[in-house]
C-alpha cells in the first residue's frame, strides 16, 4: 500500500478488509478539511471540532459510499459542507439565516448588475497580501466563501461543486460570479 494510491484504489483495498487504506485515505483529506473548515468559521478550536466530527462521519458512514453515484472527495466535500454549516448555525452570532440571501432561483436578493470593472478570476492570485484576503474572505457570507474555498483551495470544478452542494451547474457560476465581485470591491475598499 502507497501514499501514491489514488481514492478509489483506497477505497478497493478497504473493501477488501485493508483497514490501513481508509486511515490513508482520511488523513490524505485531514489538513484539507481542517484549513477549509478553518477558513469558513474563522476559528480554529472550532475547525478542529468540525474536522474531527466531519471525519468520524465519513469513517461512520464509508460503507454506504456508492462509487458508482460519486467521487469520493465530492461525497467527502458534501459531508464536510454540511457539518460546517451545521456548526456556524449553531454557533451564529447573528440570527440571519443564510438562506435569507438567496432566492429560490440561485440568485440573491441583493443581485446588483456588473460595474462594468473586469472581475478578474485570478483574485485569489492577484491579491497583494495573504492577510488582505483573508480578512475579505471573512467579510463574504458563508455561502459565498464557501463556493470559493471549494473552487480555489479545494480544486473543485463547478461540477463537483454542483455536486457537493446538490446545485446546478448554473446556480454554483452564478453564485461563484457574484462572490468574486462581492470579493473583489472588498478587496477595492480596503
Amino acid at each position: 500500500m502507497s501514499i501514491e494510491q489514488s481514492d478509489a484504489e483506497l477505497l478497493d483495498a478497504y473493501s477488501n478488509g485493508d483497514d490501513i487504506a481508509l486511515g490513508m485515505l482520511i488523513n490524505r483529506y485531514m489538513p484539507a478539511v481542517y484549513n477549509y473548515a478553518r477558513r469558513l468559521c474563522g476559528s480554529d478550536t472550532e475547525a478542529q471540532d468540525i474536522t474531527q466530527d466531519a471525519l468520524v462521519k465519513v469513517w461512520a458512514n464509508i460503507g454506504k459510499f456508492d462509487k458508482e453515484r460519486a467521487l469520493f472527495k465530492t461525497w467527502l466535500w458534501r459531508i464536510v459542507r454540511n457539518t460546517t454549516f451545521d456548526s456556524l448555525r449553531k454557533h451564529a452570532h447573528s440570527h440571519t439565516p443564510f438562506s435569507s440571501f438567496d432566492t429560490e432561483d440561485g440568485n440573491t436578493i441583493t443581485d446588483t448588475s456588473s460595474d462594468g470593472l473586469p472581475m478578474p478570476d485570478e483574485l485569489f492570485a492577484k491579491a497583494e497580501d495573504a492577510a488582505t484576503l483573508e480578512r475579505a474572505l471573512q467579510k463574504l457570507t458563508p455561502p459565498a466563501r464557501d463556493v470559493l474555498l471549494l473552487h480555489y483551495h479545494e480544486h473543485l470544478t463547478f461540477d463537483e461543486i454542483g455536486t457537493t452542494l446538490n446545485e446546478s451547474i448554473n446556480t454554483v457560476k452564478s453564485r461563484h460570479r457574484r462572490a468574486l465581485e462581492s470579493l473583489r470591491k472588498i478587496i477595492q475598499n480596503e
